[in-house]
């Protein structure tokens, strides 16, 4: 009889965590399709709350070391129109969000044909995995351009912040703050 317990003890934990990361993969999942949907509309306010604290913060170290770096004056020139502000006060009245949501809607601005093979993009979850405390989501995303059918996957990182999933920064992010640390640092 105590052997049952034990085996009965083993699957119930078992069956508890497969449930857990269950709902969990399932909050991703959501958390992924709400920022696909906000892309399609390119809702740049909604994108950007549904990016983590922590990537905007890192979003927004960037500029501010290029805005207030040894090349301030040749960030403030390029780097501020992007944003749709006239000056240095202007952007450090804004919010982290806001200047990821601003720096997107320059881009939209710069890019309409953009939000128009977004709107028509397909999504697909391939797969989610978690591992310690990131979660990672592989999914397909294809779209027409010129007539011609593209289709990639991509991996995007979430992280957990006040029992909610938001996302990391993409690696083209990345590589777009790297880029900015390079040019004005």
């Amino acid at each position: 009889m105590n052997k049952f317990f034990k085996w009965y003890f083993l699957a119930f934990i078992l069956l508890f965590s497969a449930n857990t990361f269950a709902d969990g993969e399932t909050d991703i999942n959501n958390v992924m399709a709400s920022y696909i949907d906000a892309m399609r509309v390119y809702d740049t306010k909604q994108m950007a709350s549904l990016i983590h604290p922590l990537a905007l913060e890192r979003f927004r170290a960037s500029f501010d070391n290029a805005l207030q770096g040894p090349k301030a004056e040749q960030a403030k020139n390029e780097l501020l129109p992007l944003l749709s502000l006239n000056n240095f006060s202007e952007y450090m009245a804004i919010s982290n969000e806001e200047a990821f949501q601003r720096l997107n809607d320059g881009v939209a601005a710069q890019a309409p044909e953009l939000i128009s093979m977004l709107k028509n993009s397909d999504f697909e979850i391939i797969s989610t995995t978690l591992k310690d405390e990131t979660a990672y989501v592989v999914y397909k995303l294809g779209f027409d351009v010129n007539g011609r059918y593209f289709s990639q996957e991509v991996v995007q990182k979430l992280k957990e912040y006040e029992k909610t999933w938001l996302l990391l920064l993409p690696a083209t992010a990345e590589t777009a703050i790297l880029n900015v640390e390079a040019r004005f640092n």
